[in-house]
């Protein structure tokens, strides 16, 4: 016998259903299983049928798993984050030097570990990214589990507009 859902629909069939509806929502991987586990609380069909509700909607939102899905950023939003939770660790300003955080002048197309004068954590060494607008955005989300061992202890910008945002501004303001 198959476990039974709420609704006491079969999990399995109920839970197919449900990741077909997931993809076509365009889901990321962890989004979808808070939704999923949301569903099966309270049926997977009956959520897959409210695909309108306001949760279905914030769900979907907050899914933009990669900068070509999130909104355009706005340069002056961005700047407003970048002063509220960067300025503080960051700079950037070629001339300025670094602050608790690396000076980000010349961030795009740098390598993660490389600033000169900085000392990184082995972990944001080891990790080589290039810095773009999908890795950043990506960082962004959560800098801890996107470089595991990083020294930054910011928790990360959950909403897709405040990274677009930020990720504008930085582009702007440290390509000087």
């Amino acid at each position: 016998m198959h476990p039974r859902g709420r609704q006491g629909e079969p999990v399995h069939s109920a839970s197919f259903q449900f990741s077909v509806v997931l993809a076509r929502w365009g889901f990321c991987a962890a989004l979808a299983r808070i939704a999923l586990r949301s569903a099966l609380q309270i049926g997977c069909t009956a959520f897959c049928r409210a695909k309108n509700s306001l949760f279905a909607k914030q769900i979907r939102a907050f899914s933009m798993a990669t900068f070509g899905e999130a909104p355009p950023g706005d340069l002056k939003a961005g700047e407003k984050i970048f002063k509220t939770k960067c300025a503080q660790c960051h700079a950037v300003e070629k001339s300025a030097g670094h602050k608790q955080g690396p000076n980000l002048n010349g961030l795009f197309g740098r390598q993660s570990g490389t600033a000169v004068g900085y000392s990184y954590s082995t972990a944001n060494k080891n990790k080589a990214v290039i810095w773009g607008e999908d890795t950043l955005y990506e960082y962004l989300l959560n800098p801890k589990k996107y470089i595991p061992g990083t020294k930054m202890v910011f928790p990360g910008l959950k909403k897709p507009q405040e990274r677009a945002d930020l990720i504008a501004y930085l582009k702007e303001s440290s390509s000087s």
